[in-house]
């Protein structure tokens, strides 16, 4: 399982709940059957495919009940050296009473801010 270490939630403007992945290098696999695991609280997990899943971590709790709500988020995975989409799908959300323990693979909030800053992408 990979964290996603920058992401964005937004709604465009055809009022559709988007997360814009961000990641440091593209991810290599093909979407099928996309699908977020979530309980309405910090953490998600997206399922790219079977083998290729992404930890959204730390969701802001202002976002939380937003997410919760949809049956579908698109999900766009985004370039940032290039400054491309590189992939546009919808993932529908399967709600679940409690997120099983994701392990402790992942990166702390202080490795998290460390590195969006050496990236350039963390406000001061």
């Amino acid at each position: 399982m990979e964290q996603a270490r920058l992401y964005n939630i937004l709604i465009n403007q055809k009022g559709e709940v988007c997360i814009i992945l961000k990641p440091l290098s593209p991810y290599n696999s093909e979407i099928a059957n996309p699908e977020i695991i979530y309980d309405g609280g910090e953490n998600a997990v997206l399922y790219r495919n079977e083998t290729s899943s992404v930890i959204l971590d730390y969701i802001p709790k202002e976002q939380q009940q937003t997410i919760f709500t949809q049956e579908k988020i698109l999900i766009v995975e985004y370039d940032i050296k290039s400054d491309t989409i590189l992939k546009e799908y919808f993932a529908p959300i399967i709600k679940v009473k409690k997120m099983l323990d994701l392990g402790s693979d992942f990166v702390d909030r202080q490795t998290l801010d460390k590195e969006l800053k050496e990236l350039g992408l963390l406000a001061e």
